[in-house]
């Protein structure tokens, strides 16, 4: 299953490809300056993402340069308290189950210079695309406060 959509001024979000992991490392460290490095996202991180769910990983593209992102991952979903780095596995989604029946987001980010332009809401509906397609539960949402 592949996603492709192109939106507003000939943007295209989908699935992201190996090609991607390099810029979508520099476009963490734009999108958020206040995290730590233990916390960021590297090109190493992006690609085994795609190695274990490549249709819940996305990048919003103009052209050839990557101006947003969004990554998730399936789990069997508790409500218990977790945080970030539990529940992403340190980051590398070795917590992602195959037969899980919810979509949790791991990140969203749009590059600076292209926010408030509706790219965000795009990489949500695309996640929420997958969701049907795999006929999940739903998607789960959830935020982290920078530092």
């Amino acid at each position: 299953m592949f996603f492709s959509k192109t939106i507003q001024n000939d943007w295209v979000v989908q699935n992201t490809q190996a090609r991607h992991a390099k810029q979508l490392e520099a476009l963490q460290r734009r999108v958020f300056p206040a995290l730590s490095e233990a916390e960021l996202l590297t090109e190493q991180h992006y690609l085994k993402h795609l190695d274990i769910f490549p249709e819940g990983q996305f990048t919003v593209l103009d052209g050839e340069r990557a101006i947003g992102m969004g990554g998730t991952m399936r789990p069997h979903f508790s409500a218990a308290p977790h945080t970030f780095r539990g529940i992403s596995g340190n980051l590398w989604m070795g917590t992602h189950e195959a037969d899980g029946d919810w979509l949790y987001g791991l990140d969203v980010g749009v590059d600076p210079a292209y926010r408030r332009m509706g790219i965000a809401r795009e990489i949500y509906r695309a996640r929420q695309e997958v969701a049907r397609r795999l006929g999940l539960k739903g998607q789960i949402t959830v935020g982290m406060m920078n530092g």
